[in-house]
């Protein structure tokens, strides 16, 4: 721990994926704002679960594109403090990191949080996760983000859910999703 606090942020930048994997849970708590900024998406999926040390205030200094490399496992491993990300940060985890988003992560989710996540993450929610949308979630969608709901989504979609979305947000269902909706999801539009 006291070697890794004492790296610059210069030689954190230069290691490996290797390297960073072999740092300790201690050491990896103690990296600090500009040390996460410096960091590379492989560099970060080097850290592999041991990002559930890293301090969520800190979070957000991980760029988008370094957020890119997280896997489902390092999402899971963050549990509730990848609540310390910033909306914007969202759009760089990918639909795999998505996955790892527990039920009570996502209900959690700001609108904003919601709203930043790309149509790829969307197409790649769960049943679960899609089970677990908030209203004030589903009524911010975008419309790519609507058109980016599988159909096997559509029909996780509780009727409650499907209630949700605005008379404006009905118009970006596209027919193949209209078609998988049951009657109750239909008349709840």
């Amino acid at each position: 721990t006291a070697q890794a606090s004492a790296l610059t942020t210069t030689q954190i930048k230069g290691l490996t994926s290797t390297d960073i994997g072999a740092l300790t849970t201690g050491a990896v708590s103690v990296l600090g704002t500009a040390d996460l900024a410096a960091l590379s998406s492989a560099q970060l999926a080097g850290l592999g679960t041991k990002v559930s040390a890293l301090v969520s205030t800190n979070l957000t200094a991980l760029t988008t594109s370094a957020l890119a490399g997280l896997t489902s496992a390092q999402v899971s491993a963050l549990g509730v403090n990848v609540l310390g990300l910033q909306p914007a940060q969202f759009a760089g985890l990918t639909s795999s990191a998505i996955a790892g988003l527990t039920t009570a992560t996502i209900t959690a989710l700001t609108a904003g949080d919601v709203t930043s996540l790309t149509t790829a993450a969307i197409a790649g929610l769960s049943a679960v996760e899609v089970s677990a949308l908030t209203a004030v979630q589903i009524s911010n969608f975008t419309s790519a983000q609507i058109h980016a709901l599988t159909t096997t989504a559509i029909t996780e979609l509780s009727v409650g859910q499907i209630g949700y979305f605005t008379s404006a947000q009905d118009q970006y269902f596209t027919n193949a999703q209209l078609g998988v909706m049951s009657t109750a999801q239909i008349n709840a539009l």
